[in-house]
């Protein structure tokens, strides 16, 4: 580009009269496509004018595939984002309904803690499932920082981990308020 660039401005009439329309084509030569661009319009291509530097590191065809690759990593790395969320709002809504299942209602900490201290799992087998229901939320809290950490996590999207987070949180308090104190705890 730079050299035909050089001939046109040196040459006013080298690209009027280039390529031969005279010769046959069995004698032409098979011309670029950018070439091809600067004999029809008569100047390089907004690329090549503008931003010489980057055709001569890639085409500029190539840079349109880079950003279609790029944008379809950041979608991807949003579906398995969102993905992962489901996963983990669906796992803490099926231990929310066993934790209402085991206690019969479905209070929030606020209104346990506004009741009488009640120990409405003081049975060792309801108190042994509400003990395993709180390890599985621990796991799911753990998961869930892990995730929020994570490469494929999009910027933005942890404030949607922190909310799961926050609501594993709660549902782990409103369990352990119902629970009476370990053997551990009471020595």
């Amino acid at each position: 580009m730079a050299l035909l660039t050089l001939l046109a401005a040196e040459l006013p009439g080298f690209v009027r009269s280039n390529p031969p329309r005279s010769t046959g084509s069995s004698a032409a030569l098979p011309l670029a496509p950018a070439a091809r661009q600067f004999f029809v319009s008569g100047e390089p291509e907004i690329a090549d004018r503008y931003f010489p530097w980057l055709v001569n590191i890639m085409s500029p065809v190539y840079w349109v595939y880079l950003l279609m690759a790029v944008t379809i990593l950041f979608n991807a790395m949003r579906g398995i984002s969102r993905f992962r969320l489901w996963r983990i709002d669906s796992a803490r809504e099926k231990l929310r309904v066993r934790v209402a299942e085991l206690t019969g209602a479905d209070l929030t900490r606020e209104q346990i803690h506004a009741n009488a201290p009640l120990q409405v799992l003081a049975e060792p087998a309801r108190s042994e499932v509400a003990r395993n229901i709180t390890t599985q939320l621990a796991e799911l809290h753990a998961r869930c920082q892990r995730y929020t950490n994570s490469v494929v996590t999009p910027m933005g999207d942890e404030m949607f981990y922190r909310y799961q987070e926050n609501s594993i949180d709660q549902l782990t308090a409103t369990l352990t308020a119902k629970l009476p104190p370990s053997p551990r705890q009471q020595h």
